[in-house]
Parts: structure tokens; C-alpha cells; sequence
């Protein structure tokens, strides 16, 4: 699991992933419909391959969710 908190990790064989993970990861994804939320709360994402090379993305750059222009 993926947290910035201190999650419930009860359950078998579970872990909360290191600092030591880093890196961006190219990709060439597309999301083809809009988020649809579960009735259980779960956000449903369907993505999709897109044209062009791989790449990876700034989410630091205007518009991206991090920040004062989120």
C-alpha cells in the first residue's frame, strides 16, 4: 500500500511501501470515460493506450492538482 499516513496493516502479508520506491514510470494512457464512483465508494478508472512514445509528466506544472492552482 501506498499512504502518506499511518494505515491499518492488519491483514496478512501486508506492508506499507518504503521511501526507497522513486522514479516516474513512462506511460501512454489515456482515461476513456469519466471517473465513476462504486457504490462502496471505490472510484472506477478505465484507462486505455494512447498514441505517441511514453512519457512522463510534471505535476508540478500549472493545472496539475499541486499547489495554489489546484
Amino acid at each position: 500500500m501506498a499512504s502518506r499516513g499511518k494505515p491499518d496493516l492488519s491483514w496478512a502479508g501486508s506492508h506499507q511501501l518504503g521511501p526507497d520506491l522513486a522514479g516516474a514510470v513512462p506511460a501512454n494512457l489515456t482515461l476513456l470515460e469519466p471517473p465513476a464512483a462504486g457504490k462502496n465508494g471505490t472510484v472506477h478508472l478505465r484507462y486505455g493506450l494512447a498514441d505517441g512514445t511514453p512519457a512522463t509528466g510534471d505535476m508540478s506544472a500549472p493545472g496539475r492538482g499541486v499547489g495554489n492552482d489546484a
